[in-house]
């Protein structure tokens, strides 16, 4: 991943259907913002037709380059829906 200020880490356990938020150094009161922040980015830019690629686990890695205010994303899925299905997942139960 580029160089990131800040970052979160989220897990999705396929099998288990249940979602962990793993390592960040964001404050947890400020990490429902960020994650708000980087899906109302991803409004708009279609449908990933991308077939997601099965797995039991998932990890999605969120980070952004303040100097830019720029978002990073690593995600196992390789579909860009499915990497938001889980940020949203992680928003949810983090309110």
């Amino acid at each position: 991943m580029a160089k990131v200020d800040m970052y979160v880490k989220i897990k999705y356990d396929a099998k288990e259907k249940k979602i962990s938020i793993g390592d960040t150094n964001i404050k947890r009161d400020r990490l429902e913002d960020f994650l708000l922040d980087w899906l109302h980015g991803q409004i708009g830019q279609g449908k990933d037709k991308r077939k997601v690629i099965e797995r039991e686990s998932y990890e999605v890695v969120i980070g952004c380059d303040l100097s830019f205010d720029t978002f990073h994303v690593q995600s196992n899925t390789r579909n860009d829906g499915l990497t938001c299905g889980i940020v949203m997942g992680a928003v949810e139960k983090l309110g």
